[in-house]
């Protein structure tokens, strides 16, 4: 069904109502200079940003976190009078999880909404495409959700992640395994999308020297997981790494745990949410979770008491690691649209965003340059407890 909320009286643009799930934003305090006429998405009274992500489907919950992160963001920026003088609004649609869906949703979003910027498009083969679909204008596209090779390498301009990369949480566990004492590593993997993190291991792993004591593929949606935790058990390794997502992480670990009592596994920090610590129930006990931001309930961080404090402002009480990342995210490209200043232009904003270079942002930072489109290299590890909530 289709949902439009407008906080606001300025006018705004038609867009396919069908689509259209949120517009994010509150009421303007004083009116912007005009920027250039024919910049997409930028009027005297708002910049308009767009985003798909899973809104239903199997992975909505991710995709609603997302969008929870992003709007209570965008509302503590509008309250205090948007960036120069314009509300900051975001477009929102539902992809599902569905490549060419988003695909969709991503030419919508740049020829007919024309929105100034991308955000936060979620997983890995819908941030290629829109990598692919921004390079030609160089439409900005901050903080795509993977933490893939592909996405970054070769470095794109217009590109500007926000995450760690899997390579970094790769070294952050196997370094970690390594300092315990833990020899004896397994690895199952996606072939088609982790070929290069399963390399990154090997290479971590030869330093000491050693290898892993097998390197299972698994499809993506699991069919074949109780198979292969099977093949994995005999094995007896003492510790598997997962370079896997979704259901395929939680039927693996659901079929091996029983299989291998003790054996520790460690996951990538796309597992680190509410429902897949919900779906693998008794089992998830004691799983590791890299994951790529602060602890979202440890407000001794002071990036996480804003966090905490912005999404109590809209009415939200459910804390998780994605919309801390989400909000993460909506503030470095909402500062980096403050640096651009008053004439802002997505050239203007590219070259801003490059000098930041670091951006702190109260116990998390991020650093471009003109050629350097990493962003944070911060990643850490949680685990989930007894309780079935995660600990450090």
């Amino acid at each position: 069904m289709t949902q439009r909320t407008i906080a606001h009286q300025a006018p705004v643009r038609r867009v396919r109502r069908a689509a259209l799930l949120q517009i994010a934003g509150l009421p303007l305090a004083v009116l912007a200079p005009a920027a250039r006429a024919d910049e997409p998405g930028v009027s005297d009274q708002e910049i308009i940003l767009g985003q798909s992500v899973a809104m239903s489907g199997p992975l909505g919950e991710f995709g609603r976190d997302i969008v929870a992160g992003a709007k209570a963001c965008l509302a503590r920026v509008n309250t205090a009078g948007g960036i120069g003088g314009r509300k900051v609004s975001l477009v929102t649609l539902d992809d599902r999880y569905e490549t060419e869906l988003a695909a969709q949703n991503i030419r919508r979003l740049l020829q007919d909404d024309k929105v100034f910027a991308l955000l936060s498009v979620m997983g890995t083969p819908i941030s290629i495409e829109a990598v692919r679909q921004t390079r030609a204008e160089e439409v900005p596209l901050f903080a795509p959700w993977t933490g893939v090779q592909a996405v970054r390498e070769p470095m794109s301009r217009h590109v500007f992640n926000v995450r760690a990369s899997y390579r970094d949480e790769i070294v952050k566990i196997i370094n970690h395994l390594r300092t315990i004492g833990t020899r004896r590593i397994g690895v199952a993997y996606f072939e088609a999308a982790f070929g290069v993190e399963l390399k990154t291991i090997r290479d971590e792993m030869a330093r000491w020297p050693a290898e892993p004591v097998f390197a299972h593929a698994i499809r993506p949606d699991g069919a074949d997981a109780a198979q292969i935790a099977a093949a994995a058990a005999k094995e007896r390794p003492e510790a598997v790494v997962l370079l896997t997502a979704g259901k395929a992480t939680v039927d693996f670990i659901k079929a091996f745990r029983p299989l291998a009592k003790g054996t520790q596994c460690y996951t990538l920090s796309i597992m680190g949410t509410n429902a897949s610590v919900e779906a693998l129930g008794p089992q998830g006990v004691g799983v590791v979770v890299s994951c790529v931001v602060p602890f979202p309930w440890n407000t001794g961080v002071p990036i996480v008491r804003e966090y905490q404090d912005a999404m109590r402002q809209t009415g939200a009480s459910d804390f998780s690691f994605i919309s801390l990342e989400s909000y993460i995210n909506t503030r470095v490209l909402t500062e980096a649209i403050r640096r651009a200043g008053r004439n802002l232009t997505r050239a203007r904003l590219i070259a801003a965003a490059e000098t930041m270079r670091p951006l702190q942002l109260g116990g998390f930072e991020v650093g471009y340059g003109p050629e350097d489109r990493r962003g944070s290299r911060y990643v850490d590890l949680s685990i989930i407890s007894s309780n079935g909530r995660f600990m450090k």
